[in-house]
């Protein structure tokens, strides 16, 4: 699938634990983004927005394929 040998899956929560544990503060993971870069053009419109509901369901959107990190040190 094209994942190199040292990729990893960020799971929010475990991030939020370490960035706070090396010091950060106000920490915030979300994720976000179920477009995924194999969709065509043309049904990019749909799958966005089927994305941007599914960013809103628990559970689900801890299946997102990317994750915003906010933090200050």
């Amino acid at each position: 699938m094209g994942d190199s040998p040292d990729e990893t899956a960020i799971i929010r929560f475990t991030m939020v634990k370490l960035l706070q544990k090396t010091g950060y503060k106000n920490v915030s993971v979300f994720p976000y983004d179920f477009l995924h870069p194999m969709i065509p053009k043309l049904l990019t419109g749909m799958f966005s927005t089927i994305g941007q509901v599914a960013e809103k369901i628990p559970l689900l959107k801890e299946m997102a394929g990317s994750v915003i990190i906010y933090a200050e040190k």
